[in-house]
C-alpha cells in the first residue's frame, strides 16, 4: 500500500517570489531544500552573549591571583617603598592614588588586625570636647573595604542607651586604634545585635586589653579565636 507524503506549508521553501506568510499549497517533505547550521565566527579574547560572540565588548584580561603586584589588601600596603607610577604599581590611576594615602596614613598611624566581632576602643579628636580628644569603646559589627573609604562600625550600651558609631579607618582625625579583644563570629555582619538584649554587645569603658593564648598566635583571620556563645 502506497502512504501518502508528509504534508507541510509552502513558505518553508523559501519561494523569493511570494509573501513570507502566503501558501501556494501543500508539499512533500522531500522537496524542501536543507540548509546546513550557521556557525558564528569565534575570534578570541571577546565575551560570549548568549552564546553569540560579541566583539562590541572585548574580554577584560584576567589578573593573576598571586601576582605580587596585587598583595595589597584593605589594611593598606607592606612596609616598604611606595611604587612610583601606577603602571609599575599594576592599578589604574585612581587606585594607585588610594593606595599612596593609605600608605602614607599608616606612616603615622598605627592600625592593628581586626575583625568583626573583635572589642575596639577608638579615640579621636573632638573640638567640642573640653579635653579635645574622645575615646569611644564597642565592638566591631560591621567593616565595608572600600580602599580609602574602608569604614567600620562599632555598637554599645552606655548609661541605658544604645548606640553605634562609624569610623572611617584612615581619617586622619583618629589618634589611636586599641583592640581590647580579638575575636570573630561566624557572620561578616553582625545586623542582628540590634534586636538582642543589651547584655550580648555591651563594652565596659574601662576594659582592659584581653592578650591572645600562644595557640591564637598571628594575624591570619583562621587563627582568630571564634566566639562560642549563642545569643538567643
Amino acid at each position: 500500500e502506497e502512504t501518502a507524503p508528509d504534508l507541510v506549508p509552502a513558505e518553508i521553501t523559501k519561494d523569493e517570489s511570494t509573501p513570507s506568510r502566503s501558501f501556494k499549497g501543500l508539499v512533500s517533505a522531500t522537496e524542501i531544500p536543507v540548509e546546513k547550521p550557521l556557525v558564528p565566527a569565534v575570534r578570541k579574547g571577546y565575551r560570549f552573549r548568549y552564546g553569540v560572540p560579541n566583539f562590541k565588548y572585548p574580554l577584560v584580561k584576567k589578573v593573576k591571583l598571586h601576582d605580587p603586584k596585587r598583595r595589597l589588601k584593605r589594611f593598606g600596603p607592606p612596609e616598604e617603598d611606595f611604587p612610583r607610577t601606577p603602571k609599575e604599581m599594576g592599578e589604574d590611576v585612581l587606585d594607585f592614588l588610594q593606595r599612596r594615602d593609605m600608605w602614607r596614613r599608616r606612616a603615622h598611624l598605627d592600625i592593628p588586625y581586626f575583625c568583626t566581632g573583635s572589642y575596639l576602643a577608638v579615640t579621636q579628636s573632638d573640638p567640642y570636647h573640653p579635653n579635645g580628644v574622645i575615646r569611644t569603646v564597642g565592638i566591631c559589627i560591621s567593616i565595608r573595604n572600600s580602599l580609602l573609604g574602608t569604614v567600620f562600625t562599632l555598637r554599645n550600651h552606655i548609661q541605658g542607651q544604645s548606640f553605634e558609631k562609624k569610623f572611617e579607618l584612615y581619617c586622619p582625625f583618629i589618634h589611636q586604634i586599641e583592640v581590647l579583644k580579638l575575636e570573630r563570629r561566624r557572620r561578616s555582619k553582625l545586623y542582628y545585635l540590634r534586636k538582642m538584649a543589651p547584655k550580648f554587645y555591651t563594652v565596659k569603658e574601662d576594659m582592659k586589653p584581653v592578650p591572645l593564648s600562644p595557640e591564637y598566635a598571628g594575624t591570619s583571620y583562621f587563627t582568630v579565636p571564634i566566639h562560642n556563645k549563642k545569643a538567643k
